[in-house]
């Protein structure tokens, strides 16, 4: 007997059975929740289930995928992931914050006298301490951040660097006499404020001109402190009909069949795949070392098994392609992106109006360019000074050779353009430094840009027949 979802729906209620509260609000959907987090599995006709895991206070997607059950082992596996998420974080519920101060230890004991009154007033905050030598490798796990008076110079840069999270300084007086009554006001005003600020609608997604004749459905996966995000989009003639995401720990090639499944089993005439990953690209092998996918003939062995047409592009030069797109007047131009906490960058170069790969298409593969230009580039990465030396040395490596016209740069811990500029100009004459500017979304660009390669190389192909 062949593995269907109705096997599936029994392993769920045996395995739920007892450790959670089950509840079934419609025929095709189970549901188990505590602690402010709502898991759900959804059936779909043609064995396609769908799992969630859901923050109830913000409806934020904390784990988010579809899968053909049709293979047991993989269908236990993936109902384990999202146990185990579940239990994750069950046991973090409360919200963190950083106390760092200069050293530590007049933090470490406020940080106890602060969880002690939290504890005693039932507010489910967490706080922990460190030194500013540690703030901006570890700030970027809690949710909150505050600067005692020994270091609110930091202030200015840290609101910038921590821009999605909240970041206070702890008045003198407060501080000088442990006041956490007044410290815990403060903070839970700044929450209220920054939830209203997260509720005020943000600007409308990016719009590429578009006018094609195809159906093509483009997948690209963004890796963000080790929680991988997995958008796919379907442009129908221009129009977006299908735009979502799968949210995991990780990534392998049961997981992008499991998607592509879900996708044609729900859409059909789709004229090409492009898919947008980590690595080396060339003619439709991936190079991504350390990973499943390394050194795998991805768009053969996809077009023999889904009989469409596969295309496949690095991730940082899809998105190159689709802020030249967006902003048509740049047909010059180099998009840089430093990967949070990782000294190896990457870059997307676009000459006259084209993308331009080089040799094996390994243009813009930055790793043994760093390892000559910057001593001990691993450990200058978690602080913004050593972030801006690496940023502003990969970036000196395209202004003296190819010489964009314009670059787009996205690295969180050096998000001030001036800053950028004036590290540039120890190097360079300013009259060779083009206009620069800082993005902190990838998403619509990266997505885009695969439509537009996607365009291109049919288009390329239709020309070859």
């Amino acid at each position: 007997m062949s593995y269907t979802s109705s096997r599936f729906r029994k392993l769920v209620q045996t395995e739920t059975d007892g450790k959670y509260q089950i509840s079934e609000p419609e025929r095709d959907l189970i549901q188990f929740g505590s602690d402010g987090y709502t898991a759900g599995i959804q059936f779909y006709p043609e064995d396609i289930v769908e799992l969630s895991l859901v923050k109830d206070e913000t409806g934020e997607n904390c784990f988010y995928l579809h899968f053909r059950a049709n293979d047991q082992v993989h269908a236990e596996e993936l109902l384990h992931d999202l146990m185990d998420a579940f239990e994750h974080l069950k046991t973090a519920v409360k919200r963190t914050v950083l106390i760092v101060c200069s050293s530590a230890l007049t933090s470490s004991f406020f940080a106890m006298k602060l969880n002690e009154a939290a504890e005693l007033l039932k507010i489910d905050y967490e706080f922990s301490s460190a030194d500013v030598t540690r703030l901006y490798k570890i700030g970027f796990d809690y949710e909150a951040v505050l600067l005692t008076p020994q270091v609110s110079y930091e202030y200015a840069k840290a609101s910038h660097i921590f821009r999605k999270q909240i970041v206070m300084k702890i008045p003198v007086q407060s501080y000088a006499k442990y006041s956490t009554g007044e410290v815990l006001n403060e903070l839970n005003e700044a929450w209220q404020e920054h939830a209203r600020r997260k509720e005020t609608p943000g600007a409308s997604e990016l719009h590429l001109p578009i006018d094609t004749a195809y159906r093509i459905l483009v997948i690209g996966m963004i890796n963000h402190r080790d929680i991988k995000r997995i958008y796919y989009r379907i442009y129908d003639h221009g129009r977006k009909t299908l735009n979502k995401e799968v949210i995991k720990t990780d990534l392998n090639q049961k997981d992008l069949a499991d998607l592509l499944d879900y996708i044609f089993t729900r859409h059909q005439n789709i004229d090409a795949v492009v898919l947008g990953l980590p690595g080396v690209e060339e003619n439709g092998c991936l190079t991504w070392i350390g990973s499943e996918f390394d050194h795998a003939e991805l768009c053969r062995q996809l077009s023999e098994k889904y009989h469409h047409r596969f295309y496949l592009l690095n991730d940082v030069n899809a998105v190159a392609l689709g802020c030249s797109a967006v902003h048509g007047g740049h047909v010059d131009m180099l998009f840089y992106f430093q990967p949070l906490l990782s000294w190896v960058p990457g870059a997307g170069l676009i000459e006259e109006g084209r993308l331009h790969k080089g040799y094996h298409n390994a243009a813009g593969e930055m790793r043994p360019y760093m390892t000559c230009m910057v001593n001990r580039a691993e450990d200058k990465i978690s602080d913004p000074k050593g972030a801006l030396e690496i940023v502003a040395k990969g970036l000196l490596a395209f202004i003296c050779t190819s010489a964009p016209k314009y670059i787009v740069i996205c690295s969180e811990l050096t998000p001030d353009v001036q800053e950028i500029h004036e590290e540039l100009q120890k190097y360079v004459p300013e009259e060779y430094i083009p206009p620069m500017e800082i993005v902190h979304e990838m998403k619509e660009y990266f997505l885009s840009g695969l439509l537009s390669y996607g365009i291109s190389q049919i288009t390329d192909d239709q020309n070859l027949l």
